[in-house]
């Protein structure tokens, strides 16, 4: 595999950003269009300690649009699975 450092550099630079604002401030989009998260989830998101660029990957529903994209791309190691 051949990694392109700029192009890394260029990830964490978005996902900073991404980080840097308040997580009520994004708009989550998916195939184009507004992702619909409920309030209730945002606010106890603030609290559990994550990065706003971990909101995907832990608080979508694995039923929900977003979360079977998600989990097609990037699907569970065993080690989270067998809980």
């Amino acid at each position: 595999m051949k990694v392109d450092l700029q192009e890394l550099f260029n990830v964490f630079i978005f996902m900073r950003k991404i980080n840097q604002v308040s997580i009520h401030d994004i708009e989550w989009i998916l195939n184009g269009k507004t992702v619909e998260i409920d309030t209730d989830l945002l606010d106890k998101w603030k609290y559990i300690g994550l990065n706003n660029t971990d909101f995907p990957k832990y608080a979508f529903d694995k039923n929900s649009e977003a979360g079977k994209l998600f989990n097609s791309l990037f699907p569970p190691e065993e080690s989270e699975t067998d809980v």
